[in-house]
């Protein structure tokens, strides 16, 4: 591990909060010049939630404003390749981002397992096997959007902030720092409810973390997330209002179900990715130690990488 240099701390801070003004200024720029005329002509409004029209321009919109903030944050405020951002193209991007998927899919599969056992050995209440809650007529729509919505939470969350921390304090607070933030961008409904999303939330962020820095590469991260929700929505919520939200009556019973469930499988979770015996793509490994290395700053004079795919 290096050495953290004097004042990298302090240009983090500014770094940061800059990344975070260019987020809002796009954001209400895009909205007025993009969305507002998309939404007056388009006729977003009288839509349903999950017409694929709609779901793609709403999330186009924020897609943009993701994209403008990633590339000022890197070629202004870090200046550094597009690539070492974590989405370059190589070999095996392909087969990681499908990796994230099964990954993804077999963690939902495992909570649900075993908190049907649990249900059965506790009396509670009967195990119900997952169903499919949304018309098949919308899973088209439910695609696209948790494609979106993957591709921009990894990279507005575990790309430049993450980077950016890993680089001044350090990966385990990096990703404990960036993982909370990810779990309160989620808050909603009552407290029990509330505290659940962010821990689970929460320690999704965690394990979508790791795999950035197993992989060096924002693929992985993202097809975990997709897989995840795509699942949940698919099966357990309907209704794009009530996505994470749990009956009051049953949220404090699901909070106390959370830890003895969920938890262990977290924790398994995070212990076999740290474990992973990956060979990251070299180009990755070289963006990662070039520029996100902890106690490293960003090595602008020197040739940028000849393998470059992501420019």
């Amino acid at each position: 591990m290096g050495t953290l240099k004097p004042g990298l701390l302090k240009v983090a801070f500014v770094k940061l909060w800059g990344y975070v003004g260019v987020f809002v200024l796009a954001s209400m720029l895009l909205a007025l010049v993009v969305y507002a005329p998309l939404e007056g002509v388009l006729k977003l409004e009288a839509l349903r939630d999950l017409d694929l029209g709609k779901v793609f321009f709403e999330n186009l919109t924020f897609t943009m404003t993701v994209l403008l903030c990633a590339r000022v944050a890197v070629r202004l405020l870090d200046r550094r390749p597009w690539g070492s951002l974590g989405f370059a193209l190589y070999p095996k991007a392909l087969w990681e981002l499908g990796l994230g998927i099964a990954v993804g899919a077999g963690l939902l599969l495992g909570l649900w397992l075993v908190d049907g056992l649990f249900s059965v050995a506790t009396g509670a209440d009967a195990v119900v096997l997952p169903e499919v809650k949304v018309a098949w007529a919308d899973v088209p729509a439910v695609l696209v959007l948790m494609l979106f919505v993957a591709f921009n939470e990894e990279l507005l969350i575990r790309g430049f902030p993450l980077q950016m921390l890993v680089r001044t304090v350090g990966a385990p607070l990096a990703v404990a720092l960036t993982s909370l933030g990810f779990g309160l961008l989620h808050l909603t409904g009552d407290a029990w409810n509330a505290t659940t999303v962010v821990l689970d939330t929460g320690f999704s962020g965690i394990l979508f973390a790791m795999a950035y820095l197993k992989t060096k590469s924002l693929w992985m991260p993202m097809g975990i997330h997709f897989s995840n929700n795509f699942i949940i929505f698919l099966f357990e919520n309907p209704a794009l209002e009530d996505i994470n939200l749990i009956p009051p009556e049953q949220s404090q019973t699901v909070f106390f179900g959370w830890w003895l469930v969920n938890f262990p499988l977290y924790l398994m979770a995070f212990y076999l990715m740290y474990r992973w015996p990956y060979r990251p793509n070299e180009t990755m490994k070289n963006y990662f130690d070039r520029y996100v290395r902890f106690g490293v700053a960003p090595q602008v004079s020197q040739t940028p990488l000849t393998t470059d795919e992501g420019e």
